[in-house]
């Protein structure tokens, strides 16, 4: 049987706790201000640094909350051009409906007219599906880094 020391979970191998500053200097009670705490094992282990691994889990906690907001960023333009495809797809329903508009009013249009007003229309449709096209590829790609942040170890 072995005993090992290993670094205090509490305080994080730094021997106090800041916030507990005004108790005792906030020295950290569970390893006696050492920062390393005794494990008795059945494995011989080397005894860790404890500032390396104070060092090391406040970089950890870092690249969390790094990572964390890279995750809301990719939510939140998600959902941005999530509602734009939505507008833009609309606009294909309602190109007969604009077409029975324009047919509707009083004026008596020529056949001349009422192909140049439907190819226009079809010159905006066209458009606007380029512009559905290339928000559901960008959507694709950012669906693809949020999936690989979020199944990141």
């Amino acid at each position: 049987m072995y005993i090992n020391k290993i670094v205090c979970l509490k305080c994080h191998g730094l021997g106090n706790i800041p916030y507990y500053a005004g108790i005792r200097d906030g020295i950290c009670f569970q390893c006696g201000g050492s920062g390393l705490i005794t494990e008795k094992s059945n494995i011989k282990k080397d005894t860790p640094n404890p500032k390396e691994c104070y060092n090391q889990y406040i970089q950890d906690k870092k690249q969390q909350v790094i990572k964390h907001n890279k995750i809301k960023e990719l939510k939140d333009k998600i959902q941005e051009l999530e509602s734009d495809l939505k507008a833009n797809t609309d606009i294909e329903t309602t190109k007969q409906g604009l077409i029975n508009i324009f047919k509707k009013m009083n004026k008596n249009y020529t056949q001349q007219e009422l192909d140049a007003f439907i190819d226009a229309i079809n010159v905006t449709i066209k458009l606007n599906n380029d512009k559905i096209c290339k928000i559901k590829k960008e959507l694709k790609e950012l669906y693809k880094q949020l999936y690989e942040l979020t199944n990141d170890k």
